[in-house]
């Protein structure tokens, strides 16, 4: 009798736990298969179907985090009953061309868009604010159509979006990022319309009544400033290429690198000018009357790029303007002085006229006359140093940077600065400065480049034959053998045949750059060169922003601000997969790091990040512990154990598997013990 009952039993565990596998009931939890959505209590956790036209189900109230990010959709509709979009939910959909955010959507996570490099164009109906990175990187993006009562817009939540020339603000808008439009090369106008916090002139952005400059479009060339403002605001012209930038008589105040990354040949100020805090520029030439109060100050820290209207009040001593900022006797800190040649070595401009003029190079390392300067491309003081016919030809380069931050910028460039202005409160110190990892990977400047696959076709004369032959728009692989430096006329190529150019470095190091995102018309030999491992990021920095994590430095050789936004990929190493890198940035003059991005590593171990200019960075891979910080950049092949996210198998599917198992054993059991009897 009780083995009868034993595979009763058997059977009703297996044809239960079949029902409960086949019949989700109430649960909340399925998987749709015909559709190819993974969805849990409404909301969709995964997209692994064949569509690339995708229509969401009326119904469905969320799109978790990160729900398709990566896939190959096109398109997608998102029905009414969505309320929220989380983090990074079509992150990488690099086919996906439109899309529309409907009004019901009511939060928006972070980087939602991101990477989208195919999206054209978007129709933000929401009135929820556009976060941060939510359409980073999206190079084809052209139109974006935001409600009028949209509230806010993220930081860098436009970052790189090369081909937006312009936006509009809407009525509603009380919060935009400083950062918002960075990278954005072809942005030339931010409009606003009838908004109580923001006004625009001449396509720049301001608060309400002009009293401060949030930001001057980077694609502008030319810029006219609103008569009545007060202050120019912090980042108000990252990465603007402009002739002459001239403030009006009612500005007062020049805020924290409100110049920073950008290029500028000549700066007129008034004599209201009263604060001029650090900036992280590239400068040619600051005019300034002699009645301003700034003008003392400019004059110790700037030297003779700065000229001078009328009498300095109170100036600085001609001996020595800092003696207090100057303990190093080998520091010069009156640029007006010829250096003691005793207490520095001999620079070759000093004897005769810089030779720079006939071919600038300034991102050749080689061409660094002082091994302990550091290397800081946001404050490289030029990038043409025939742009200064004031300059004495005589002057040592570098010497116009203030003592205090001389610990390795006088001089850096060789001799190509052209009497533009070093970034103040540089980290000085020697360039040689070893990062935590213990691998170290380095770009040399040896070889002759050549394009994959066909080694015949060397050098970048013969190169660029070859690309002038190819069609437009065509992907160019270049194997860099060693060297790291494109001439601009190569750059000008790509540029004008919107090329895609592929530049292997060696080491699981690539960079990518699209001409269709050089806007730049003064293109100029560009340095490439990546050293992983190794930087000016003081060691303390690194551990704040790393934590426990494992992380690296990462220098980037060119100087100063790239006239493209360009995509670089590294290799952490297959024990970073699955993991995520975050980007962080050293900003030298608040000696301080800032979060720039974050990518997911690949399978491979690789991950790319966009760079508008060269500096030094910190990568950290979140949830990969410092201790395994020597596996990073070896491209170790170390079995990722990180859990998988998606459909997968669930959990509840394996107790029924597990069950119905045990039922087949009872039944099977039984039948054995009845035959034996029977026997």
């Amino acid at each position: 009798m009780m083995k009868r009952i034993k595979g009763k039993i058997g059977i009703i565990l297996v044809v239960a736990m079949l029902f409960v596998m086949i019949y989700p009931g109430q649960s909340g939890e399925a998987a749709d298969e015909s559709n190819g959505f993974y969805i849990e209590d409404g909301v969709i956790k995964d997209y692994v179907g064949a569509e690339n036209a995708v229509a969401i189900p009326d119904g469905i109230t969320a799109i978790g985090d990160a729900a398709f990010q990566g896939t190959s959709i096109t398109s997608v509709s998102i029905p009414a009953s969505v309320t929220s979009i989380g983090s990074y939910a079509f992150a990488n959909c690099a086919s996906l061309s439109s899309i529309t955010v409907p009004a019901s959507v009511g939060s928006v996570g972070t980087g939602a868009f991101n990477g989208c490099t195919s999206l054209g164009s978007v129709s933000w109906e929401t009135n929820a604010g556009i976060p941060d990175n939510a359409f980073a990187e999206c190079r084809g993006l052209t139109g974006v159509s935001i409600s009028t009562g949209m509230t806010s817009i993220g930081s860098e939540a436009f970052k790189n979006c090369s081909s937006l020339a312009s936006i509009a603000i809407p009525s509603a808008t009380s919060s935009i990022a400083a950062n918002a439009f960075d990278g954005c090369v072809a942005m030339t106008a931010i409009n606003v319309e009838n908004n109580a916090f923001y006004m625009s002139h001449d396509g720049a952005l301001y608060t309400t009544g002009g009293v401060a400059l949030v930001r001057c479009p980077q694609g502008k060339t030319s810029i006219s400033l609103y008569g009545g403002t007060q202050s120019i605001e912090s980042n108000a012209f990252y990465g603007c290429n402009i002739g002459t930038v001239e403030l009006p008589d009612s500005v007062t105040t020049v805020k924290l690198n409100a110049f920073s990354g950008s290029e500028i040949q000549t700066l007129k100020l008034k004599a209201g000018v009263s604060v001029f805090e650090s900036q992280a520029f590239t400068i040619h030439r600051i005019e300034v009357p002699g009645a301003a109060p700034v003008t003392p100050a400019l004059v110790a820290e700037y030297g003779e790029i700065v000229v001078v209207d009328g009498e300095v009040p109170n100036p600085p001593s001609t001996e020595n303007p800092k003696p207090s900022e100057n303990p190093n006797p080998s520091e010069n800190p009156n640029p007006t002085q010829n250096p003691d040649p005793s207490t520095e070595e001999p620079d070759p401009s000093t004897e005769k006229p810089d030779p720079s003029t006939e071919d600038p190079g300034p991102s050749k390392p080689t061409e660094n006359p002082k091994p302990t300067d550091t290397t800081n491309p946001t404050t490289n003081p030029t990038t043409n140093p025939t742009q200064n016919p004031t300059q004495n030809p005589t002057q040592a380069p570098g010497t116009e940077s203030q003592p205090a931050a001389a610990g390795g910028n006088a001089g850096s460039t060789g001799g190509s600065s052209g009497g533009a202005v070093n970034k103040p409160g540089g980290t000085g110190g020697s360039s040689s400065a070893k990062g935590s990892s213990s691998s170290v990977k380095t770009m040399t400047t040896a070889g002759i480049p050549y394009i994959a696959g066909q080694k015949d076709i060397k050098g970048w004369d013969n190169i660029q034959k070859e690309m002038g032959a190819s069609k437009n728009k065509e992907t160019i692989h270049i194997n860099m053998n060693g060297t790291t430096i494109v001439p601009k006329e190569a750059l000008d190529t790509v540029k004008k045949k919107e090329l895609v150019l592929v530049l292997d470095l060696g080491d699981g190091i690539t960079w990518t750059l699209y001409g269709a995102d050089i806007v730049s018309d003064e293109l100029k030999d560009t340095d490439f060169g990546v050293t992983l491992g190794t930087g000016e990021v003081p060691e303390a920095l690194q551990k704040d922003v790393a934590g426990e994590s494992a992380s690296t430095k990462m220098h980037l050789a060119g100087n100063g601000v790239f006239p493209f936004t360009a995509i670089l990929k590294v290799n952490l190493g297959r024990v970073s997969a699955g993991h995520t890198a975050k980007l962080y940035y050293y900003n030298p003059a608040d000696k301080k790091m800032e979060y720039i991005d974050q990518q997911a590593v690949k399978d491979s171990g690789d991950v790319s990040f966009s760079f508008a200019h060269a500096s030094d960075y910190v990568i950290v891979v979140d949830g990969l512990a410092a201790s395994e910080n020597d596996l990073l950049l070896l491209g170790t092949d170390v079995k990722d154990s990180t859990p998988k996210t998606g459909p997968g198998l669930n959990a509840k599917y394996i107790l029924c598997l597990g069950v119905m198992l045990l039922g087949v054993y009872m039944i099977l059991s039984s039948r054995n013990e009845r035959g034996r009897r029977v026997a």
